[in-house]
């Protein structure tokens, strides 16, 4: 009996470690996520839910930053009705759309929060060329606005962007570029979309070549030539040496007789 009991303890200790430090250890790795949705649409309703099932920790009226947040059910401003916080979805009511109502976030744990990469991209090129520094104004006329800049592969992405008909319009050309001045709109679903745009820019300039001009050659200069070859030269004054010689040599004979 003893030595079952023995056998049983190890069994028991690990499963009451499991029971305690697992639980422990999801919490502790948790991350503190947030979601946003545009609101400014008349007499709309939406159902926001957190992709892990988590419950919604908070409510808020999102600018930019976190407004005025919410930790129960609330009608805010007469301008929308938010309920269900606490659960793993919440409904947002529009009463009276309002310039000061943009977006509602909501802020909940999870184990990994899902990639905020932006799946509306918007790409902007030339011929073959792909620009850069373009920047866009997104919108989709309901209180979502951002605006994006084309990186140096040619896109720009747009975080959060909600599902619908957007509108794309250009407000800073790329360099050496006229502004485009069409609005374009593009269509989002299930959160992707994607929309290329094109610009006639002029083509990059050619760069500037540092190398230096072959060295020309130094000219060499040739007399005239007169018509008479240098060998008679040469053998007039081996003549003359020679009669010369000769002529020393037949007075030198005479002196000696």
């Amino acid at each position: 009996m003893r030595k079952i009991k023995k056998f049983l303890i190890l069994p028991i200790v690990i499963f009451v470690f499991a029971l305690f430090a697992v639980p422990m250890m999801i919490f502790a790795d948790s991350e503190l996520c947030s979601e946003q949705i545009g609101v400014n649409a008349e007499d709309s309703s939406w159902t926001m839910s957190t992709p892990c099932g988590q419950p919604i920790l908070e409510v808020g009226v999102w600018k930019g930053s976190w407004g005025r947040e919410f930790t129960s059910d609330v009608t805010w401003h007469n301008r929308v009705t938010i309920s269900g916080i606490g659960t793993s979805s919440v409904t947002v009511t529009e009463i009276n759309s309002g310039p000061d109502v943009h977006t509602i976030a909501i802020k909940y744990e999870c184990m990994e929060c899902p990639p905020d990469d932006g799946d509306l991209r918007i790409m902007k090129y030339s011929g073959d060329q792909r620009l850069a520094g373009a920047v866009f104004d997104v919108s989709d006329g309901k209180g979502f606005s951002v605006q994006v800049t084309t990186g140096e592969d040619g896109f720009a992405t747009v975080p959060g962007a909600p599902d619908g008909i957007l509108y794309v319009k250009e407000v800073v050309a790329p360099e050496d570029c006229e502004i485009d001045p069409n609005q374009y709109t593009v269509e989002v679903i299930n959160g992707k979309g994607e929309i290329h745009i094109e610009n006639d820019c002029p083509p990059p300039p050619k760069k500037k070549t540092t190398e230096e001009p072959p060295a020309e050659e130094p000219e060499v200069e040739v007399l005239a030539f007169t018509g008479q070859s240098p060998i008679f030269f040469i053998g007039g004054f081996a003549l003359i040496a020679i009669t010369g010689g000769l002529i020393v040599g037949l007075r030198l004979r005479k002196v000696r007789k």
